[in-house]
């Protein structure tokens, strides 16, 4: 909208003028938050001098300006939105190409024989999944025990074997809380699952078995991304499936 405005009035335009289109090129995103104060301030020159901007842009005042730039701004808003739900069908689409190209063999040997499997989630949706997971497995005779907190797998090493497995599912995969448990598993040789976003990454480097998913942040407020775990989730129905059929070819 901005670059539209400017160059159907460029030719009416001074040098002060000039100096405060600069500023809205290189901060149009926020544009529509700044009041004709904040605009006249960051611009080094006065609300006066904003305000006939603004006439000659065709507005009757700041407020009608201000209110056009929010209704620009919510329209974009909607169209990021569609594109959020484009990423997700690549991301969706990615993660199935990566798992597509997993060896699970060894993977589910370890499984198949070990005597306990202990399951944790660096993040609260993440242990979530894993329970869901959890559950699903108990058809197929296999109990994995899902490790609530911090706390509880703390308690929980000593106990932990190396006829045992541990899986380890994250969103970064820099596992910071928890790398003195993974370098203690290390230790003892017990196997270590780990899945996590695509990337090289601390768990990556101290698992016997790396299994990747892949979510690409989006903004979902002005000043604010976030990742969609979606693809855990479609990762560990994939690695459910994939169960079923190596036990049924047994």
């Amino acid at each position: 909208m901005i670059e539209q405005l400017i160059a159907e009035h460029q030719k009416v335009l001074g040098e002060l003028d000039k100096d405060i289109v600069a500023y809205m090129l290189e901060h149009k995103d926020v544009l529509h938050t700044l009041s004709i104060t904040d605009l006249a301030e960051k611009t080094f020159t006065s609300k006066s001098t904003v305000l006939r901007l603004v006439k000659k842009f065709g507005f009757s005042g700041y407020s009608e300006f201000k209110y056009s730039l929010r209704q620009e701004y919510n329209k974009q808003r909607v169209d990021d939105f569609s594109d959020s739900i484009a990423l997700q069908s690549v991301d969706i689409m990615k993660t199935l190409d990566l798992l597509e190209k997993v060896d699970f063999t060894e993977i589910f040997e370890i499984i198949h024989n070990a005597n306990i499997i202990y399951a944790y989630g660096t993040g609260s949706s993440q242990r979530r999944i894993l329970s869901e997971f959890a559950t699903l497995l108990v058809p197929l005779g296999k109990t994995i025990i899902v490790i609530p907190n911090k706390t509880e797998l703390d308690l929980t090493m000593p106990v932990i074997s190396n006829r045992d497995a541990v899986i380890v599912a994250s969103l970064s995969g820099s596992a910071k809380n928890i790398q003195s448990n993974f370098l203690a598993l290390e230790l003892r040789k017990v196997p270590i699952i780990s899945i996590s976003r695509l990337g090289d990454n601390f768990m990556n480097k101290h698992s016997d078995y790396a299994i990747h998913y892949q979510t690409t942040p989006f903004q979902f407020t002005p000043d604010k991304t976030t990742d969609s775990l979606m693809p855990l989730n479609v990762t560990m129905d994939y690695i459910y499936r994939k169960i079923i059929d190596y036990n049924l070819k047994r």
